[in-house]
């Protein structure tokens, strides 16, 4: 992953008063997550925020990413320059397909977004999208139109 673009419009209001954040702003909000962000450094070039420095595994990468990219004023979020510890992701499951992103539509809820990705009868994953999306997400009912989701892939069934 390098380039993932946001809905600039939409989005956390870090200033308070609908303005793009700082870096420092953007910095301590990250930080905030306890996603393991200690030694990834960020610059906010106009509307776009390049990472760089090191995480820990796949899953808090793709989870700063947007952490970062759900801030009001971000439209993109570069991220070649994060290394990766791979060694410090294997969770032991299986996983099929891979992990996609959905931008939230009015209307939508976690549950219809999961009928709608997974396929019929499948809605109630919405609490494994929920789950990808934590700590951003508090509330599964606190998602808004032109948000950016992780939509993880499917554990195999054993």
């Amino acid at each position: 992953m390098s380039l993932v673009h946001f809905v600039k419009i939409t989005g956390k209001d870090l200033s308070g008063k609908g303005q793009p954040p700082t870096a420092a702003l953007l910095k301590r909000d990250l930080d905030s997550y306890n996603l393991g962000t200690e030694r990834v450094r960020l610059q906010i070039e106009g509307d776009t925020v390049i990472l760089r420095g090191a995480i820990s595994n796949r899953g808090a990468f793709e989870k700063m990413v947007v952490a970062v990219g759900n801030i009001l004023g971000i439209a993109a979020v570069e991220s070649k320059a994060v290394k990766i510890n791979e060694a410090g992701s294997d969770t032991g499951i299986t996983y099929k397909g891979r992990l996609v992103y959905y931008i939230v539509k009015y209307g939508d809820n976690l549950s219809h977004i999961a009928e709608k990705l997974y396929g019929h009868g499948f809605g109630v994953k919405g609490g494994l999208i929920f789950e990808a999306n934590r700590p951003m997400l508090r509330m599964p009912s606190k998602i808004f139109p032109g948000q950016l989701l992780r939509i993880p892939a499917l554990p195999l069934q054993k």
